[in-house]
């Protein structure tokens, strides 16, 4: 259950988030914060994905200072992160 309502179809998928995270700079195990974040919520909003990778992101916010769009993205991966630890445990 979403705390705060964040709307992730004003995401116009540019990828400028991509660009300024530090994390998916270094490793591929982190799909970056636009597919974790605003594509995987749409999906998260069904019930049907959930994705490890989500433990990656930093939360640093660079993704949300970036955002042309004014996409809150590491409140969505951080939500998705608080949703899947309760379901998963802390792995």
């Amino acid at each position: 259950m979403s705390l705060v309502h964040i709307n992730p179809d004003k995401c116009i998928a540019c990828t400028i988030c991509q660009v300024h995270c530090p994390v998916a700079k270094v490793t591929p195990n982190f799909l970056g914060p636009r597919l974790i974040g605003p594509a995987y919520e749409r999906f998260r909003l069904l019930d049907v994905a959930e994705d490890e990778s989500l433990h990656y992101c930093a939360n640093c916010k660079n993704c949300d200072i970036a955002c042309p769009q004014g996409v809150a993205i590491s409140t969505l991966n951080m939500e998705a992160l608080c949703g899947y630890t309760e379901r998963n445990g802390d792995k």
